[in-house]
């Protein structure tokens, strides 16, 4: 799903949220994050970006890699304990993240991320 999202001030950030659950058949991950990768690639490089998304995959995987090469910043980089949730963004300057974690994976947990726009 994808979303322009008014800030205010005529401002807008596009937001795309998924759902890449299907832990048992990775091409259909593989194909999935292809596809949010390459709207990326093809969105202007002034639109600010917001990827709410539940990659089934831990940090640094191919399928988390690839949305990394695409342009997206992680709002967790370090956080190795993940494996479904993720806050990735592009065009935002992040001013604040936080994990809740309340079970023993990641799609037992809550993720807030405070972000502005550049000046």
């Amino acid at each position: 799903m994808d979303a322009k999202l008014d800030v205010g001030g005529g401002k807008h950030v596009q937001v795309v949220v998924t759902h890449f659950g299907n832990h048992r058949d990775v091409l259909d991950r593989q194909l999935q994050t292809q596809e949010v990768a390459a709207v990326l690639r093809r969105a202007p490089e002034s639109v600010p970006y917001l990827f709410l998304g539940y990659l089934t995959n831990s940090p640094y995987s191919p399928h988390y890699n690839m949305l990394v090469d695409a342009g997206w910043k992680d709002s967790a980089p370090h956080e190795m304990r993940r494996w479904c949730q993720y806050i990735f963004y592009r065009g935002l300057v992040l001013e604040a993240f936080r994990r809740y974690d309340t079970g023993d994976t990641s799609d037992t947990e809550a993720q807030i991320g405070h972000f502005r726009l550049p000046k």
